[in-house]
């Protein structure tokens, strides 16, 4: 009889302990070719190209500009930039790839995650900056001194939501010489 009652008292401690194991995953690649982008079959919830052109990539359509995605937030974002990077062929990657500038921490939220349900967040990064990247995803999954890649930069979260929206910071490191500014080129989530 005592094992019984022992038994409920577990299942809250299992339970949290299996939040943990659950922490989503960050990750980096270089970008230089449309299916170095995943479309893994699933519902795309959200995505946009922040450059002036709509891009479908992969099979993934980026429509164009910040308010794109209804439930995105960015904030402490861009001055307003585009860039067109020349290294790449004419296409939709190229056109997914003209970017917005930022200085110097882009906040993205997204809203609208069901709680349970496993995602896959990629952003896209123009690689022509001279300084790294710091990523925090849902303030604890953290990449530090992320490189900006040649031609570009892609940052993908994998994670189980624990709540209704994702949350991620991208702050730039201001203490290298040259290009001061990082080019956020759109999302897909």
């Amino acid at each position: 009889m005592e094992k019984l009652t022992l038994f409920p008292r577990l299942i809250p401690l299992i339970a949290c302990y299996s939040l943990k194991l659950t922490a989503g995953t960050l990750s980096t690649a270089t970008l230089d070719d449309e299916s170095d982008i995943l479309n893994s079959g699933g519902i795309i919830v959200s995505s946009a190209s922040f450059g002036d052109t709509s891009a479908i990539v992969n099979g993934i359509v980026h429509h164009s500009g910040i308010s794109a995605g209804a439930n995105l937030t960015i904030t402490t974002f861009g001055e307003g930039d585009f860039r067109d990077n020349p290294s790449l062929p004419d296409g939709p990657l190229r056109n997914l790839l003209k970017g917005i500038s930022f200085a110097p921490t882009a906040e993205i939220s997204i809203s609208g995650l069901s709680i349970g349900q496993e995602y896959l967040f990629q952003t896209y990064w123009d690689g022509d900056a001279d300084q790294t990247i710091s990523v925090v995803a849902e303030g604890t999954d953290t990449l530090s001194g992320v490189p900006n890649a040649e031609p570009a930069l892609l940052i993908s979260y994998t994670f189980t939501a624990t709540d209704d929206t994702l949350n991620i910071t991208i702050d730039r490191d201001d203490t290298l010489p040259g290009d001061t500014n990082n080019w956020l080129s759109g999302y897909s989530l």
